[in-house]
């Protein structure tokens, strides 16, 4: 299982890996061999019921049943490509769609078969181990100028002559030559149709293996790649070689060919060699101290300013090797530049490396491999080490050699100077006395706590010698580790001296220590910013920004495996993007550096060594860099004809190909929205169900048991979800459910908005089949389109077949309108509370105005439209406050009764208003206007105005108007005005949020009500009498 895993790691199918080591005996190499020529038979796929397949529509063009849509077949599709024709390594992978989809999408390997993503670069496949081949390439291709060149390479096409011995035959020598020229020209032209189809192709990956195969070595054999090779090593390799393949091309265009294919292989070779090798001198130097047979000593005395010896020695560069345990860039190349050299003989020398020239991409090789003693193996070394994503080498330029020693000598001065005073501080923090060193005190605490110690026991002896608990304990535990006599002398010691002046003297002490030590720290701090600024003056003129990364992850212990993954810098979108093989994704510049930087990382509280960190780090210069924000050169105009025309053709031949992998994709695409809608509508269903018995037991206003009227519940002041039960039923939760949860998925997965019909109608079959309410999903005609598929003869001849996709769309609910709706709701019931709190803190001589307070709130608002059940709550408590008032006040002396003629009018007219029935309403206008005779009067005078009002406005000044509803609710709130003490509707606008307190105030509220509303009335009638 282990060897078929392997093979599976490197982005196989696990059939074909299964089959494939079969087929080799076991042998892990063979299989790979087969799996890379393709000649093992294909794997037999079982094909299996998938549950969510069941809801996609491909595969029959017939009609389905609701509940039984057709299966989605899974078929194993091949390429069709030959070797020779098609893209770089296509025919090296097999498309196993079925066993890819049986992945989540999140899971799928990207392959040659799938498109490229819109707005990603193409990714290079791993074909055994060589993702930190795939770094190098990756970087190379997004190295602009670099690509540019080799895409403008045109071979000479001369016959390479060759090398003979002087009787004409052919050496071994001659032929080891001969092969690795042709190779390594080949080489050139497999990275340049690599970089071509990179740039042009629509597949989303391509492969590097024909590139690979002819990377050979000096006598030109082939080289095997795929083992955990040293980074640097293969990059020596690699770059050597490719500049041999333009520099034999060169050679040979010397002969027959053009001018321009000479110019080509030219530029091309200069280009190279400037974008990726620098020049460096180094120089030896040493003073000779022993010379004759003279002591060093003597020597050096006689010859005072004895001049050093040097020599120096000119070399190309690849790459700088930096150490990690310097801990950041600026150090380790330092350290790296520079090495003292102890010969054996009498003399004391040193190496010094300056850069003549620097390359146009500077790569960095971070050396995080060391051989451990112990296990006699090597390790991976994790050590954070920081780098800056703008560098300047200037210091390390021999150009600026004068200025950089000059620089060095003020900066070993700072530092020397910097070494004293952290030294000083330390005295001060870490005090050690000469009785107990081990113990290291701050100096500045020590004399305090010796002046408060001190003065403590001063205090103590000034007290009777009987009250040992106003000791201080620091006292208490000196004297107990004094004898008797040392004791008394101490003691005698503190009464004959001037203990106050020693205080003072200790505490005066004090202060300048923390004086000194401040003024320590405001000097290293100073010290800190002349060395950072030592270099910024004259040495920062030429800048390198920040272009990649290789990072390799991997445990510490696994120096011989991990995994690379390439970072680069897109400064024309300005973004980095991850390269992992052929996974290409956009990433922040967090993520890099969090990957890259190395160190200890923190995991569920425990301190542990990064998996992750950078082992190459490659920085390009900044006119280079510039020029890559600029629009880069039309890939049309410099890529061969021939081999534009191969990638054209591949691509057309991807789209015919692509149509039912994309479907087949897209489906589990939107099956994997319409689950995630399902789930989260799932969440919401569980939590209703723990609030639905709230609704149901919140009581009924019309019922004949006085004592269930009196302990009605809001359930809808809880939350929305029981607003909409009560007001429409369960289903229009279940909407209101649905419509949410599809909301925040739609934010959350980003779908596109023409998907979001067949998304629903897929979320219509997973709710069928969980036996949920789906009536707010309605179906939609069946969509069909068009498709054009390429037969097996010809790429030419199409046939065109009929897709039939379901849909289905949400029944429209405007969440907006309903939230506003909502609001409305909780407004109401927060002014009904007003009006019934207004009664129990004021009593009845507050009915008035609670009654006008309800009555405005029955006139204001669509009660009966908003929420039914707001509605028969203040039409309940306020008949019931009118009903009990009028009595009280039939019981009152005739001539009484005239003080609550304004009141008994008020009513009369909300009476004539509201809806309710008539047999009740009918018998208390009667005994009102029994007692205020004009009260039917009064009410029509007032509602004639409003009508002559609306005719006016209507144009219709003169015409006998029929009163409305409208009308009536325009009366009443007139009237109600009376009584609210000028407030007005925004003085309520802020209610308190739907929840359990809001519940809790409003179900208190109305029961005390109900249950005082004839003491209110009675209350009301006895002060409002006149004595």
């Amino acid at each position: 299982m282990a060897d078929v895993q392997q093979l599976v790691d490197m982005g196989f199918a696990h059939p074909e890996a299964e089959i494939a080591l079969r087929e080799a005996g076991g042998n892990v190499e063979q299989a790979l061999e087969l799996l890379l020529t393709g000649t093992q038979p294909e794997p037999e796929v079982e094909t299996k019921p998938d549950k969510a397949n069941r809801f996609s529509p491909l595969g029959d063009t017939s009609l389905a049943t609701d509940n039984d849509w057709p299966e989605l077949p899974k078929q194993i599709t091949t390429s069709g490509y030959a070797k020779s024709d098609g893209p770089p390594g296509l025919d090296n992978t097999k498309d196993d769609l079925g066993a890819a989809l049986d992945l989540s999408l999140e899971d799928i390997v990207p392959t040659p078969q799938m498109p490229r993503p819109p707005g990603l670069p193409c990714g290079l496949l791993n074909v055994g181990n060589t993702c930190y081949v795939n770094s190098l390439l990756q970087t190379l291709f997004h190295a602009e100028e670099f690509r540019d060149e080799l895409l403008k390479f045109r071979p000479s096409g001369s016959k390479l002559e060759e090398e003979h011995s002087p009787g004409g035959v052919p050496t071994v020598a001659s032929m080891a030559a001969e092969r690795r020229r042709e190779h390594a020209l080949q080489l050139v032209l497999e990275l340049r149709k690599l970089f071509a189809y990179c740039q042009l192709s629509e597949r989303s990956c391509v492969s590097p293996a024909q590139l690979l195969h002819e990377l050979v070595d000096p006598q030109g054999h082939q080289v095997p790649v795929g083992g955990q090779e040293d980074v640097s090593e293969f990059m020596l390799k690699f770059v050597d070689q490719l500049e041999e393949g333009v520099a034999t091309d060169e050679d040979e265009s010397k002969g027959d060919s053009t001018a321009k294919e000479e110019r080509s292989a030219k530029g091309a070779r200069k280009a190279f060699h400037e974008l990726l090798y620098g020049e460096q001198v180094q120089i030896f130097s040493y003073v000779d101290q022993g010379q004759d047979g003279c002591s060093p000593t003597s020597q050096a005395d006689e010859m005072p300013d004895k001049e050093p010896i040097t020599s120096s020695e000119q070399s190309d560069f690849l790459q700088i090797f930096l150490d990690v345990k310097y801990r950041n860039l600026y150090t380790a190349w330092a350290a790296a530049n520079e090495q003292s050299v102890d010969y054996t003989t009498p003399a004391q020398g040193k190496t010094r490396v300056w850069i003549r020239r620097l390359p146009k991409l500077l790569f960095f090789q971070l050396q995080r491999v060391t051989f451990d003693p112990e296990t006699k193996e090597q390790v991976k070394l994790e050590d954070e080490f920081d780098f800056e994503t703008t560098i300047y080498p200037d210091r390390f330029m021999q150009r600026n050699e004068a200025m950089v020693l000059e620089v060095e000598d003020l900066v070993q001065q700072l530092r020397n100077r910097k070494v004293e005073k952290e030294l000083a501080l330390q005295r001060f923090r870490q005090y050690q006395a000469t009785a107990c060193p081990q113990v290291s005190l701050p100096v500045t605490e020590l004399l305090r706590s010796a002046a408060s110690c001190l003065e403590a026991n001063v205090r103590a002896l000034k007290s009777e010698p009987t009250q040992s608990s106003s000791f201080d304990p620091d006292s208490a535990l000196i004297a107990s580790r004094m004898d008797a006599n040392s004791e008394t002398d101490w003691i005698q010691t503190l009464q004959t001296s001037d203990p106050a002046q020693t205080v003072q003297t200790l505490r005066a002490l004090a202060d300048a220590c923390q004086n000194q030590e401040e003024r320590l720290q405001g000097e290293l701090a100073s010290l800190e910013r002349q060395l950072c600024e030592a270099y910024s003056k004259d040495l920062q003129k030429q800048p390198y920004y920040l272009f990649g990364i290789w990072v390799h992850q991997g445990q510490q212990a696994e120096a011989k495996a991990g995994h690379y993954v390439a970072f680069l810098k897109d400064w024309r979108e300005d973004r980095w993007m991850r390269f992992s093989d052929s996974f290409v994704s956009i990433v922040s510049w967090d993520e890099v550096r969090a990957a890259a930087l190395g160190g200890e990382t923190w995991n569920d509280g425990q301190n542990a060594k990064s998996r992750s960190s950078a082992y190459v780090l490659v920085y390009m210069e900044a006119a280079l860099a510039e020029s890559q924000q600029r629009e880069c050169a039309a890939a049309d105009e410099i890529i061969p004809a021939e081999l534009l025309e191969e990638i054209k053709t591949d691509n057309r031949a991807l789209q015919n190909e692509r149509g039912s992998w994309q479907e087949q994709v897209k489906v589990r695409e939107l099956c994997q929205h319409a689950q995630a809608i399902f789930q989260e509508y799932g969440g919401h269903l569980h939590h209703w169900n723990q609030k639905k018995p709230m609704g149901d037991a919140s009581g009924n206003p019309h019922s004949q048991d006085p004592n269930h009227r009196k302990q009605l519940n809001d359930p809808a002041l809880m939350c929305i979800e029981l607003y909409l039960f009560k007001s429409g039923g369960e289903q229009e939760v279940f909407h209101y459910m649905l419509k949410n949860s599809l909301d925040s998925q739609r934010a959350v997965r980003c779908w596109q908005p023409e998907d979001e019909n067949r998304i629903l109608a897929f979320l219509a079959e997973i709710l069928r089949s969980q036996d949920c309410y789906v009536k707010m999903l309605r179906e939609k005609l069946a969509v069909e389109e068009s498709v054009a598929s390429s037969t097996e003869k010809s790429e030419s001849s199409t046939l065109h077949t009929s897709r039939r996709f379901r849909e289905c769309e949400l029944v429209e609910l405007d969440l907006q309108a309903l939230n506003e709706k909502y609001d409305t709701v909780l407004l109401q019931a927060h002014l009904l509370d007003e009006a019934l709190q207004l009664l129990k803190r004021e009593g009845g001589l507050a009915l008035p105005r609670a009654i006008g307070w309800l009555a405005l709130l029955w006139a204001q608002f669509s009660l009966d439209l908003d929420y039914q059940f707001r509605h028969n709550e203040v039409l309940l408590v306020l008949s019931a406050l009118m009903y009990n008032t009028v009595t009280c006040i039939e019981e009152q002396d005739v001539m009484l009764q005239e003080n609550y003629r304004e009141l008994g009018e008020y009513f009369y007219i909300v009476l004539s208003s509201v809806e309710w029935p008539r047999n009740w309403k009918a018998p208390l206008q009667g005994r009102i206007a029994k007692m205020f005779r004009n009260a039917q009067d009064v009410m029509e005078t007032a509602l004639n105005g409003i009508l002559q009002e609306r005719a006016e406005r209507e144009g219709a000044a003169g015409v006998t108007v029929t009163p409305t509803h409208a009308d009536h609710k325009q009366l009443v709130l007139r009237r109600s005005l009376t009584y609210l003490d000028g407030k007005t509707m925004d003085d309520f606008k802020d209610h308190p949020p739907a929840g359990e307190a809001f519940f809790d105030r409003h179900r208190m509220l109305w029961s005390w009500a109900m249950q005082n509303d004839k003491i209110l009335a009675k209350e009301f009638v006895a002060l409002a009498s006149p004595c």
